[in-house]
């Protein structure tokens, strides 16, 4: 998929295109792999980061930028697309998309509106408007025909649909999900799932005055039944190479259904709202509470080992999966704590994203550890934190391919020569490396 945006890209310099997932953290990841991809041919030089609203990110001339709040002082409206045509400390100069001709350039003051994100590709909600020459669409288990529909008519020209075999076993999935109603919950659905009585006998009388009232009529669409018919090839050009039949194909295990995640996830996401709320109101979690949690946890890890760990993980590293629980809630928050899960795996096998990681705890701890260095009360707060970053430095020791890749990519992540972090990587031993941490206490912990 990223490899055919970049195809068009350079096929059709002029031409507008846009990536679109239904999850967030797909449309991270695929933001994120077309950025590497140009950076490794050469292109998008002299990156600076930023500080916005969805986390820490870098941007650079050529990148593709994507506005997500309204504002009339620059003009500019949630889901408008742009190319960074200046990155200066603090500041970005965006040129807008526009349908005909070069669109205009605004200024963008990053203490002033940081409401911004890579615009290589976006969601499908954040799509509804947008049209564009050509249009490439990852399918998703989370799916349902109206997003389908919204996502596959996105494009001028063409559009393009993949999908991967780790949620779709075959064609016929993929059509099943892809086609299916995104129908909502009813009282009945919510009464069973909270475990109420749904049996209870029904008021007196209630029978006979419906036996009483007069029946209504039928309607001239009473059993009419509409049938899906498949759009012809001149209206959509829809790629599945990922889905033809191959001969190892009895040797694939079959994933779990995306739905038991989601729906796994969302009872989590309930439980922990429920506890969160409490907490936040300095009360004590009562005892269902804290059940129904641990149960939901056990049920989450039974769909898929180590998930609520790796939701929790998600939480902590990603602003928009802890936004997602917070702040959404039924199917769609269900698909964003779903992919943040599955994202996490990838995490754990990924070393390179691991040692992103590392990096981010210890500039967040340093942070704090500078915040208190001048307050002699809080020395039990330092060494606690001190204790954390000797933590991460043990991982770095005892992980040879870790250290290597935090020593390679030390330009990239921040880490300056001379720093605390910098001669952690480069003692040549674990007591050594600790030794660094403690010199660094009196001249302040540095990256």
């Amino acid at each position: 998929m990223v490899r055919d945006a970049l195809t068009d890209m350079e096929a059709r310099p002029t031409g507008s295109r846009l990536m679109l997932a239904h999850r967030r953290m797909d449309v991270a990841d695929l933001n994120q792999a077309i950025r590497a991809a140009r950076q490794a041919r050469g292109e998008l030089q002299n990156e600076r980061l930023y500080q916005t609203a969805e986390g820490e990110r870098a941007f650079a001339a050529g990148d593709r930028l994507l506005f997500r709040e309204n504002n009339r002082d620059l003009g500019v409206k949630n889901g408008m697309l742009g190319t960074v045509e200046k990155a200066e400390p603090g500041r970005l100069e965006i040129r807008l998309d526009a349908a005909r001709g070069p669109g205009r350039i605004v200024s963008v003051s990053m203490a002033d509106y940081a409401a911004v994100d890579h615009g290589y590709a976006t969601t499908i909600h954040k799509a509804q408007g947008v049209t564009v020459d050509r249009s490439f669409v990852l399918a998703s288990g989370s799916m349902d025909r109206h997003l389908t529909y919204v996502g596959m008519t996105r494009h001028r020209d063409s559009v393009t649909l993949y999908a991967g075999r780790d949620e779709f076993t075959d064609v016929a999935a993929l059509s099943s999900r892809l086609s299916r109603a995104g129908l909502k919950e009813t009282t009945l659905d919510y009464a069973q799932r909270r475990g109420l009585d749904v049996g209870a006998p029904r008021a007196p009388g209630l029978e006979a005055a419906r036996a009483a009232a007069p029946k209504q009529k039928r309607s001239m669409f009473d059993g009419l039944k509409l049938h899906t018919v498949r759009p012809s090839p001149d209206m959509m050009h829809t790629e599945l190479q990922s889905l033809r039949a191959t001969p190892e194909r009895k040797s694939v295990a079959k994933p779990e259904p995306a739905s038991t995640l989601e729906q796994a996830a969302e009872r989590y996401a309930r439980a922990w709202t429920d506890a969160a709320r409490m907490r936040a109101q300095e009360l004590p979690v009562l005892e269902y509470q804290k059940r129904e949690l641990r149960d939901a946890g056990t049920a989450l890890d039974s769909v898929r080992p180590n998930a609520t760990r790796d939701l929790h993980n998600a939480m902590r590293y990603e602003p928009s999966t802890f936004r997602a629980m917070k702040q959404l809630a039924g199917p769609e928050r269900a698909a964003e704590l779903a992919g943040a899960i599955r994202h996490e795996e990838k995490v754990r096998r990924n070393p390179a994203l691991q040692a992103e990681r590392l990096v981010t705890d210890w500039q967040r701890l340093e942070a704090r550890h500078d915040k208190l260095r001048d307050n002699y009360l809080d020395r039990d707060a330092r060494q606690k934190i001190e204790k954390q970053m000797e933590d991460i430095a043990g991982k770095l020791k005892r992980d040879p391919q870790l250290e290597s890749l935090v020593r390679a990519r030390a330009k990239d992540m921040g880490i300056d020569r001379g720093s605390t972090l910098r001669r952690v990587i480069d003692a040549p031993s674990m007591s050594q490396a600790m030794n660094e941490i403690t010199r660094g206490r009196g001249r302040g912990l540095s990256l």
